[in-house]
């Protein structure tokens, strides 16, 4: 029900399930499905609901140490937060207690408030926040202790994986070569992310990574692997 949009239907059979596993006494699945339910609330702009269940998910993947579920709710409480328009919502992520999780990680999860707002909002509004995460990036990778390269890759495989539109990819690469004009490295990253795209929307793949040069059609390869194109 999730995947098809049908956020109600998904919120009740995970109220359900929670109930069933607080029974049980499964934390881990208790904490997937707080999360879920985080999610759908988020989806239908309950953003106060969202940001409740994602805090009690996040509670139990630190109770069982599990970190990368960590990174999850965290990253989906800096998109709320994002959504919601708080001056404040990236610093979210640099609170002491979330010092141990992996900042870019957590960045890769803000794409999701792309998505969202080019889903709910259009294109234009998908591009402002992804212009406002881009230069927030650029503001605090001093205090991430980041570099700009790996923080951009991970958030752009982010929105391949989130399935963003065609056009808003290419505007928020266009971005990013603008403001990165002097980086060799990353714009041929960029070419990469484009070009994956192209892969996996393309009927002859073979065919497709032939035309490219060889370096090129590594990195394309590497990425769709890691995308799930």
């Amino acid at each position: 029900h999730k995947l098809l949009g049908e956020y109600e239907k998904s919120i009740s059979y995970h109220e359900q399930s929670l109930v069933l596993y607080e029974k049980q006494g499964n934390i881990d699945w208790q904490a997937w499905n707080l999360g879920e339910l985080g999610w759908s609330h988020g989806q239908l702009g309950e953003y106060e609901k969202s940001i409740s269940y994602h805090e009690q998910s996040l509670a139990l993947r630190e109770k069982q140490g599990d970190m990368d579920g960590q990174v999850w709710n965290l990253g989906q409480m800096v998109c709320i937060r994002l959504l919601m328009k708080e001056k404040k919502a990236w610093d979210y992520m640099f609170e002491d207690r979330f010092r141990h999780l992996g900042f870019v990680q957590v960045i890769k999860e803000t794409g999701d408030a792309i998505v969202f707002e080019e889903k709910k909002h259009g294109i234009a509004e998908g591009f402002a926040m992804a212009q406002l995460i881009l230069h927030k990036i650029e503001e605090t990778k001093g205090i991430l202790g980041i570099n700009s390269f790996d923080v951009l890759r991970y958030l752009l495989i982010g929105l391949l994986e989130m399935k963003v539109s065609a056009p808003l990819l290419k505007d928020v690469c266009g971005e990013i070569q603008n403001m990165h004009s002097d980086s060799t490295e990353i714009n041929v990253m960029v070419e990469a992310i484009l070009n994956s795209f192209l892969y996996a929307e393309g009927g002859q793949k073979e065919s497709f990574l032939q035309k490219l040069h060889p370096d090129m059609a590594i990195a394309v390869e590497s990425i769709v692997r890691e995308a799930k194109l």
